[in-house]
């Protein structure tokens, strides 16, 4: 008798005396979990995609007050993506023709070796735009390396009746680091500055390194030759090709994702995003819009916290097929134009004179806010600093809360010259009382003739 059919022997004895078959592995949403193995290396793989969008983030920071910052911005996303494109077959080749466990350690280890290097040069202020879009696209490489490497493993690791949930909590994990990752990003920004999140996501890296080197995967016996590289990338490709059902999820992601990285900022600055969508005349849409981060969102009448409003698009003429909304131009209440009033962020709406105006000399500066503001400190003499020449104007700030505004007074009439105004050191007061400080001094400069 061989050891395969002892084997089978045994088995059968011991469903005849139990007398029932063996018992099926457990299935419901967190039945995966069950699995040590999927447990660790799903936290693993939560933990070090959460470096990897706070890496994102602190890209997108560190140029976020040069005058191209909004170009630069774009370009981190475009380097970061661009990989995904280009090499996703590539990446699939190299999963199915190298151990998989093995190329998520060396990816890994390639993480820590990039993100390690951007941190240090980082903090020596030795990373222009140019470099910095390098190492971006180099960690994008990794990301398309990863990600069809990962994926297959999932099936290595739980039995097949719990694929399906493991699959939905990889998901999980998705959303899990979308929403952490910048959140703790912005924390380390704002208390450490840039530097510290790519050292972070470093660190982040490793927690899976170690959680795939305690793995003890029972080795393969491999029963056929390793597909070349090129053949294998031209049987891919015919298989999504030829696919029908591969094909559809493939052009479903397309429609989202094509939009979705589509938007930008409509001036350097300006912190105005714009999406150009081709939606046709007479279609309903819903749509909200949040400004500097996720927690910030607009506040209009019913439209409040994550609610979406609705609009129908409408051409604005036969041969012009725009339409613009929420240009925040305007404190008009239809939905072409939202004002900016209601940002929860101070906000400088008006000032008089006017940035860049000429004329007589003004008795005096008044700002008004989109909101009635407060002092961050103990009272305004810093909110408003005037200058000319490089020497600051002394004078006597006070404050209307009705109208919302701030009014400089001099304590000498302004003399023929050009004047620049700093509105700096003030907090909103929202309905909500949730007020925010003044993203960044607001300036402005005008002459007296």
């Amino acid at each position: 008798m061989t050891g395969n059919d002892s084997d089978s022997l045994r088995l059968v004895r011991r469903t005849t005396v139990a007398g029932m078959e063996p018992e099926s592995p457990p299935t419901g949403a967190l039945a995966p979990f069950r699995s040590r193995v999927f447990l660790w290396l799903w936290l693993g793989v939560v933990i070090s995609s959460i470096g990897s969008w706070s890496q994102t983030v602190g890209a997108q920071w560190l140029f976020i007050n040069d005058p191209n910052a909004a170009t630069i911005v774009s370009l981190v996303q475009t380097a970061s993506a661009l990989p995904m494109v280009l090499l996703a077959l590539v990446g699939g080749v190299l999963s199915d023709a190298f151990d998989r466990r093995r190329l998520m350690i060396w990816v890994q280890v390639y993480f820590v070796v990039v993100a390690s290097m951007l941190s240090l040069l980082s903090s020596m202020h030795l990373v222009p735009p140019l470099l910095l879009l390098a190492f971006t696209f180099a960690i994008g490489v990794g990301n398309a390396i990863q990600l069809p490497t990962w994926q297959p493993l999932i099936t290595e690791l739980v039995p097949r009746s719990q694929i399906a949930a493991a699959t939905r909590l990889d998901m999980v994990s998705v959303n899990v680091a979308r929403a952490v990752g910048p959140a703790i990003a912005g924390l380390v920004i704002a208390a450490f500055g840039v530097p510290p999140v790519f050292a972070f996501n470093a660190a982040c890296t490793l927690f899976l390194i170690l959680a795939l080197l305690a793995w003890r995967r029972e080795p393969k016996i491999e029963v056929r030759a390793r597909e070349r590289f090129l053949p294998a990338l031209r049987a891919g490709g015919r298989y999504v090709l030829h696919e029908p059902v591969v094909r559809l999820i493939l052009v479903r992601l397309a429609m989202f994702i094509a939009p979705a990285t589509a938007m930008t900022r409509t001036a350097p600055g300006s912190n105005t995003w714009q999406i150009t969508l081709g939606i046709p005349d007479g279609t309903p849409i819903q749509y909200k819009y949040t400004r500097g981060t996720y927690d910030y969102v607009e506040e209009w009448g019913s439209i409040n916290g994550f609610t979406n409003r609705v609009a129908t698009v409408a051409a604005s003429s036969p041969t012009d097929l725009t339409r613009l909304f929420d240009d925040t131009s305007d404190t008009t209440t239809d939905d072409n134009h939202k004002a900016v009033q209601n940002w929860r962020d101070a906000i400088v709406t008006g000032t008089s004179p006017a940035g860049g105006s000429s004329g007589a000399a003004p008795a005096a500066i008044t700002v008004t806010f989109n909101w009635d503001v407060k002092s961050d400190g103990t009272d305004f003499t810093t909110a408003i600093a005037v200058a000319k020449g490089g020497s600051a104007v002394t004078g006597t700030i006070t404050h209307d809360a009705g109208a919302r505004s701030l009014t400089f007074t001099p304590s000498a009439p302004f003399t023929a010259g050009t004047y620049t105004v700093t509105v700096d050191h003030v907090v909103s007061l929202t309905v909500q009382n949730d007020g925010v400080k003044i993203r960044t001094p607001y300036m402005l400069s005008f002459t007296v003739n």
